[in-house]
């Protein structure tokens, strides 16, 4: 059902002021995803096929007794991809779950081998690429949404815009994260026919359209005849389960079977799939990294998913393969991500001076702090202070580096003086009014060992220029409130895989100040006004060419008002291969990211 062809549409909608942030998740969690359930609905006609969902293997009898459930995998092993998933936790088949980067179900839309969604931004050319849809326009108030008249259910039984309206419906009902954003901005979703959707938005709210286009990029399609009767027996997604949910969608891969060992799908027929493509696809559990990578190198399985724990994978030592020498693993990387600290304006008297929040921004050191958040990506430089690092290698380095101070004794100097403070060279701490200022907080998520080290790497950096940091580990949804929240003084931030302008607009605009003045803070010490201004001229512009100008003027403010300190940037890991079973495997059949593919190398 994919198509990969590309629909440019026209955004008119217009920002009136602060950029709502509900796409926050999307932003600093990379979780833009959905609940469950929805209001059942009748069934189409005649023309539908009944199914329902697949079974487990049957348990074998012997002497009347049963010997377990038995592990099938379907075709020859010329003819079977085999994946194993390092994070069982993250299996998933719910296309309704609140999740990302789940697998083989993945509601937010990174993986796509069975569920699609409607379009995904494509940062090399600014703009959304169509994959269920056929073509979209964005216009004052509304979405028009064209389907094609010949794409199915892995069932056989024809794809309806009736699907995408339930679909939709459902998450609003349940007041999932993309329903809340529908039910704020959508005023009417109405079917015109069996092939074209109209989503009007209320215009007046702040970019409307924009924000809905988004959320339609990362929410999984569902077909309404086969979830309809389920859900009218779970209203909640407490109460749906398990083994109850249908398996039916419309990409590339349709499910064979399942047991509590493995999954099991073959290519789905109306899917044009090249001839690398396997016939058949296993996914297999692995709650041991020793395991898989014994497993991967020894042609047990093909693909190794799991990307928080490829670098433990990394760090065991080599194992030989049962045949041969030690087999040349590829890394595979898709989408990218710019990882950085962001210098809250208002978070205290000494971060509301701009001088002060330079002064910081010379800590960074990308050369330390890449290799530990991104070791398959080559260090950012210090002017990729926006996004991701393809969209910023558009833009006019010379313009940026310009803007850029130099880390030397003179430039210290002047910085700590046009900030109203003193540096005491006795203690090598920078005071205000003779006493030594409080150390500022940076708050990171808890759960990862390099995050941790590329922050206390900062606070080092920052010790020797005189300005004192204490770190601050806290749970994920305490990090993230204080972010939407703005409380805190520094916090460490990741944007969304592949970020979209959409997601650009959210995160800037949670900044404190941006939009909206801030009593007290004036626009010497930190001008959000003309950060909202810029902002709003890149929502709405609609020019490749213009858009870019735009991203060079947010970088240089970004720049000029000292708030947000690059660390890392470049390709998200999302697998490990060993190409000798398919060495010219389609990555695209179940990562709906174009992949980059790098040689790993195992660390001893």
């Amino acid at each position: 059902m994919r198509d990969q062809s590309m629909d440019p549409y026209i955004t008119q909608n217009r920002i009136r002021g602060r950029v709502w942030g509900v796409l926050l998740a999307a932003v600093i969690c990379l979780a833009l995803v959905a609940g469950c359930a929805a209001k059942p609905s009748p069934p189409p006609g005649n023309d539908v096929i009944e199914t329902t969902a697949p079974a487990v293997t049957e348990n074998p009898v012997t002497d009347n007794e049963t010997t377990g459930v038995v592990r099938g995998l379907p075709g020859t092993r010329e003819e079977r991809l085999i994946i194993g998933l390092l994070e069982p936790d993250n299996i998933n088949l719910n296309p309704f779950a609140s999740g990302e980067r789940l697998f083989p179900v993945d509601p937010s839309g990174y993986y796509q081998p069975i569920y699609e969604t409607l379009v995904r931004y494509d940062p090399s050319v600014m703009d959304y690429e169509m994959l269920m849809a056929q073509r979209v326009r964005v216009r004052d108030d509304r979405i028009e949404i064209g389907f094609r008249q010949n794409d199915k259910w892995h069932d056989g039984s024809a794809f309806v815009s009736g699907d995408v309206l339930f679909s939709l419906r459902a998450h609003e009902m349940l007041k999932t994260p993309a329903g809340l954003l529908f039910e704020a901005f959508v005023t009417e979703i109405s079917t015109p026919d069996n092939f074209s959707l109209v989503i009007q938005f209320d215009e007046t709210q702040i970019n409307a359209g924009m924000r809905c286009l988004e959320v339609l990029a990362h929410t999984l399609i569902v077909p309404e005849h086969i979830w309809a009767p389920v859900l009218s027996d779970a209203s909640t997604l407490e109460q749906l389960e398990e083994e109850s949910i249908p398996v039916i969608g419309s990409g590339p891969w349709s499910l064979v079977y399942r047991d509590e060992f493995s999954f099991s799908f073959k290519q789905f027929e109306e899917v044009n799939s090249n001839e690398n493509t396997p016939q058949y696809l296993t996914v297999l559990n692995y709650h041991e990294p020793y395991l898989a990578s014994y497993a991967i190198l020894n042609n047990d399985i093909d693909v190794l998913l799991g990307s928080s724990m490829l670098d433990e994978v990394a760090s065991l030592e080599p194992l030989l393969p049962l045949e041969g020498d030690i087999l040349e693993l590829k890394r595979i990387a898709a989408g990218e991500k710019l990882i950085g600290i962001t210098i809250n304006p208002d978070g205290n008297d000494i971060l509301q001076r701009k001088s002060l929040r330079r002064l910081l921004c010379l800590s960074a050191d990308t050369k330390t702090s890449g290799p530990l958040l991104m070791p398959g990506s080559p260090a950012i430089g210090l002017t990729d202070v926006l996004t991701i690092p393809s969209v910023m290698s558009k833009l006019n380095r010379k313009l940026l580096e310009a803007e850029l101070l130099t880390r030397d004794d003179e430039a210290v100097d002047r910085l700590i003086s046009e900030s109203g403070l003193t540096l005491n060279p006795a203690t090598g701490w920078i005071e205000l009014n003779g006493k030594s200022i409080d150390a500022l907080s940076l708050i990171f998520p808890e759960g990862s060992e390099h995050v941790e080290k590329a922050c206390n790497a900062f606070a080092e950096s920052s010790k020797e220029l005189g300005v004192p940091i204490f770190l601050k580990r806290v749970s994920e949804d305490v990090w993230a409130k204080a972010y939407r929240n703005g409380d805190y003084e520094l916090i460490y931030t990741e944007t969304s895989i592949n970020e979209s302008i959409a997601a650009i607009s959210s995160r800037l605009s949670l900044i404190p100040g941006v939009g909206v003045p801030l009593s007290g803070l004036s626009k010497d010490r930190f001008n959000g006004e003309e950060g909202m201004r810029l902002i709003t001229g890149l929502v709405d512009e609609s020019s490749v060419k213009e858009k870019i100008a735009l991203f060079e003027g947010l970088s240089v403010w970004t720049i000029r008002e000292g708030i947000f300190v690059p660390l890392a940037g470049g390709d998200v890991d999302s697998a490990l291969w060993n190409p000798q079973a398919f060495p010219s495997l389609d990555f695209r059949s179940f990562i709906s990211l174009n992949v980059h593919i790098g040689t790993f190398d195992f660390i001893e």
